[in-house]
């Protein structure tokens, strides 16, 4: 099968063309979880001007979460921590209550997310 490697992509053209998603390295986005358990915390996106309420969601749902590729991206004012455990950053309230927005980063961080956090 003759296939140009700049027809690949995505994972999903990965799978379609080659059988194999991880012939593709590079995700076209990924998902981040997020929490606040401030009162009127948010997030902003750079690209649309949009904002999540992270506190909202968190005090409704357990958390936020926030697409990261190259055609979205967000910024943020405020005190931010990365926590890799997933108890604590359920309960992060406990743990560091004095943080406005907590990130969930389980594992090796990815460029992109690092990119994210400078830019914040």
């Amino acid at each position: 099968m003759d296939i140009d490697p700049s027809e690949i992509q995505s994972h999903a053209d990965a799978i379609v063309h080659l059988a194999d998603a991880k012939a593709f390295n590079q995700p076209i986005a990924e998902g981040v979880f997020i929490r606040a358990t401030k009162p009127n915390i948010i997030i902003q996106s750079v690209d649309t001007g949009d904002t999540i309420p992270v506190s909202q969601l968190t005090a409704s749902t357990g958390c936020a979460a926030i697409q990261l590729s190259d055609k979205r991206s967000w910024t943020f004012q405020g005190s931010v921590a990365v926590v890799e455990n997933a108890d604590a950053f359920w309960l992060h309230e406990r743990v560091i209550p004095f943080v406005d927005l907590v990130i969930f980063a389980s594992g090796r961080m990815s460029g992109r997310l690092l990119d994210w956090f400078a830019s914040c």
